[in-house]
């Protein structure tokens, strides 16, 4: 009979270890925030007076989508006077490169992106 010992580098089913990948769905499963990062997929910058406009919400509740995104590590943002500009932070070296290209096309067989993307056309702050 042999003597099975537990491979002691595995890891447990169950982990309290961090997992960057699970932030990172995570933030896509809100549709508000799928939303944004698929208009950002579209465009090189928008402002946070865009996505007010585009989704018919208050600044508090983007500021808070996008929050959530910029803590995933999803957008990065740059103040420009009273206004702050967001950008995807996902650059073509990162894994999830592949997922947001994908994601980019999702406006084909999802109407109300494709709907955003006509409605940021006719905004400017």
């Amino acid at each position: 009979m042999t003597d099975h010992k537990p491979d002691s580098t595995a890891l447990p089913p169950q982990t309290d270890m961090p997992m960057p990948s699970v932030s990172f769905f995570k933030a896509l499963a809100d549709p508000i925030r799928l939303r944004i990062v698929h208009l950002l997929t579209q465009q090189d910058e928008l402002c946070v007076c865009h996505f007010m406009q585009v989704f018919d919400l208050p600044q508090s509740s983007i500021s808070r989508h996008l929050s959530t995104l910029r803590n995933a590590g999803l957008v990065i943002g740059r103040r420009d006077k009273l206004w702050i500009h967001y950008r995807l932070a996902i650059g073509d070296q990162s894994p999830y490169t592949g997922i947001i290209k994908e994601l980019a096309a999702l406006n084909r067989i999802e109407p109300v992106l494709a709907a955003d993307l006509n409605r940021v056309k006719n905004i400017s702050c």
